[in-house]
């Protein structure tokens, strides 16, 4: 139960972002979660990245799709590719500067999140986050 309140109040602070989303959706036939491609369509590399995702363009997530039933035996780290520019991983505050691979940790509620440095979307997030109780670091 805690792990999904924790997870809703991380989708209700990104509520403002959808908004946004479906409205260009609307406007202009764009899909509100993406593959790197439309953004990245030179990047060759961003062609083969198949278990991450855009939401919009300011957002990546990498979702982790393994399956551990001990929480003592999951190393719960998860490889990225990070396209051109300066991300920031949402939990840690660290930023990369891409196209680079990288391995974040991602433990249970803390999934491999990255915004644009600098972005008012991402900005805009943490603060969100920060005032549905989930203290962000920056």
């Amino acid at each position: 139960m805690t792990h999904f309140a924790k997870m809703t109040k991380v989708y209700k602070s990104l509520s403002f972002y959808r908004r946004q989303l479906f409205e260009e959706a609307k406007s202009y036939g764009w899909p509100v979660v993406r593959h790197l491609l439309l953004h990245y369509p030179t990047d060759p590399e961003a062609y083969e990245q198949h278990k991450q995702f855009l939401l919009g363009e300011e957002i990546l997530v990498a979702p982790t799709h393994n399956k551990c039933f001990f929480s003592w035996s999951c190393a719960y780290n998860k490889e990225v590719y990070l396209p051109a520019g300066e991300w920031t991983h949402l939990w840690s505050q660290q930023n990369y500067t891409g196209p680079t691979n990288i391995t974040v940790h991602a433990p249970l509620g803390e999934p491999a999140v990255f915004y644009k440095s600098g972005s008012a979307v991402g900005q805009q997030f943490l603060a969100n986050l920060n005032e549905n109780g989930i203290v962000i670091q920056q």
